[in-house]
């Protein structure tokens, strides 16, 4: 059998400024999961939400992918897995832009 990683934890982020005017990078990871195949941004301009999709799918990178994208107030991650459905507990928290 092969070993499958099922976190209770949701994924990390961390959102810094871009050295690109405008921009923020935000730094998603997932400690544990071995499901992850893509992220989805989501962004808003309240924590509370109206989360919208930002951009399309991103491919999982190592222990830690980063994507640029331009300013929001607050950001969150979504894990999808191979379906291409959100995988559980795989949104992460809302954070704020830096």
């Amino acid at each position: 059998n092969n070993w499958v990683g099922k976190p209770v934890q949701p994924p990390a982020i961390a959102v810094r400024s871009a050295s690109k005017s405008g921009h923020d990078d935000v730094y998603m990871s997932w400690n544990g999961s071995t499901k992850v195949v893509k992220w989805q941004l989501l962004a808003s301009s309240r924590k509370s939400g109206g989360f919208k999709k930002r951009g399309s799918p991103v491919s999982w990178r190592s222990f830690e992918t980063k994507i640029q994208t331009t300013k929001a107030n607050y950001f969150k991650v979504e894990a999808l897995g191979a379906s291409g459905k959100v995988l559980s507990h795989g949104t992460s928290a809302a954070v704020a832009g830096p």
